[in-house]
């Protein structure tokens, strides 16, 4: 039971420690995804036009088709959270860091339009343009950190005090002794202490020795002869 649930547990630190086991299909999602999101904000801030401003595009249709994007996106970015939770590293690198950056550039891009361009007052399209890169930003960023502050060192990166790299074969090895340290020096069931019972005979209660009789033959000697 114990080396099962050891196994388990050194399976379950494989997958956090090892984002390379991912399929290819789950990062080239999340990579079509992350463009998708880019593409999305793009083309939004380029609707964002003055009443008098003739654009060259449709902009209901640009408009839906930004959206669109932006919410397959991030749809995508929940689907890969949840099917791949226990790969904290995949996600940290391909999903967190990735899509805060493209976000926060997002951002950037909707307010240099609308600050360059004078676009005020802000219309409602605009105000989602700003708000939901601002509030996506601040979600994967802390994702990201979560992630990093419980996995991040343990992947290798080099110490203040020169510590050297360590492989992942011993970093596999170092978890699963600690686990099992962990386990032996654990304190028994108060439960099994409690139902444990111990019995003290007396004294009187233990065999005596048989008094030797001398009219009785002694017993018999390994080589099969009695004393005489």
């Amino acid at each position: 039971m114990q080396s099962a649930q050891l196994e388990s547990d050194g399976l379950a630190t494989r997958q956090i420690l090892n984002p390379s086991r991912v399929s290819r299909a789950w990062k080239l999602l999340a990579g079509f995804c992350a463009i998708l999101l880019l593409l999305g904000y793009l083309i939004l801030s380029v609707v964002f036009n003055k009443p008098n401003e003739k654009l060259l595009v449709h902009k209901s249709a640009s408009t839906i088709c930004a959206l669109f994007f932006i919410a397959i996106a991030y749809s995508a970015s929940v689907v890969l959270a949840i099917a791949q939770r226990h790969r904290k590293l995949f996600l940290l690198r391909s999903v967190f860091m990735p899509y805060m950056i493209i976000n926060l550039l997002s951002l950037f891009n909707v307010l240099f339009n609308i600050l360059g361009r004078d676009l005020f007052p802000l219309s409602a399209l605009r105000v989602v343009g700003i708000g939901l890169p601002s509030a996506f930003s601040v979600i994967y960023g802390i994702a990201a950190f979560l992630v990093y502050r419980e996995y991040g060192p343990s992947r290798g990166h080099r110490a203040e005090d020169g510590t050297p790299l360590l492989s992942e074969e011993e970093m596999q090895r170092r978890q699963l002794l600690r686990l099992l340290q962990e386990r032996n020096s654990a304190a028994p069931s108060p439960d099994l202490i409690q139902n444990t019972y111990r019995l003290d005979l007396p004294t009187n209660m233990e065999p005596a020795q048989k008094p030797w009789n001398r009219h009785m033959a002694p017993p018999r000697t390994p080589l099969g002869r009695g004393r005489v």
